[in-house]
């Protein structure tokens, strides 16, 4: 089995992903995705005994493979060159 914290503007949930599933074929896949890769999940909402809210997946895709690692949110960017020239960041 497998967790992961899927994240938006709006908040954060985590997911429990196992063989059960999903399939040893896609549970396997998603072990090499990388931080920052959007992905598409489905299933039901469970509560486990930590109490925090988590989706137990019966359905798993890639959507879009993140090309760049994401920033460092603590430490921020420090080349002010790169703040203008790279704007997304």
């Amino acid at each position: 089995a497998s967790f992961a914290t899927l994240q938006d503007v709006s908040g954060q949930i985590q997911l429990y992903i196992n063989n059960q599933g999903v399939g040893e074929k896609v549970h396997e896949a998603f072990k090499h995705w990388d931080m920052g890769d959007i992905l598409g999940a489905e299933g039901t909402l469970f509560k486990p005994n930590h109490g925090e809210l988590t989706v137990r997946v019966n359905k798993l895709q890639l959507l879009s493979k993140s090309l760049r690692p994401l920033p460092d949110k603590h430490k921020g960017l420090a080349d002010q060159e790169m703040k203008y020239r790279q704007r997304y960041v």
